[in-house]
């Protein structure tokens, strides 16, 4: 796949075709590029999908992300707001 960015593109992975993906149309996701010297921002445009290893459960995936949700606030507590979580 050719595209304009400057360093060459890993696959990371394969979705088999009509993999179901509630209201997502693309066929190609690019990474974003995010800038480490720009102040943090919450705009809640980020989805994410994941593969659990075997033997993960949802409910323990979901406290993870939970964990990680309280330490974001608690790291930038302008940016995510006790609401965020």
């Amino acid at each position: 796949m050719q595209t304009d960015e400057p360093t060459p593109l890993a696959i990371i992975g394969v979705l088999p075709p009509g993999a179901p993906l509630p209201g997502v149309t693309a066929d190609v996701w690019l990474r974003n590029r995010l800038d480490p010297i720009a102040p943090p921002q919450n705009n809640h445009t980020h989805r994410s999908i994941a593969l659990l290893k075997p033997g993960v459960t949802i409910q323990s995936s979901t406290a993870d992300l939970r964990r990680v949700q309280e330490r974001m606030q608690q790291m930038y507590p302008t940016v995510y707001s006790p609401m965020f979580l």
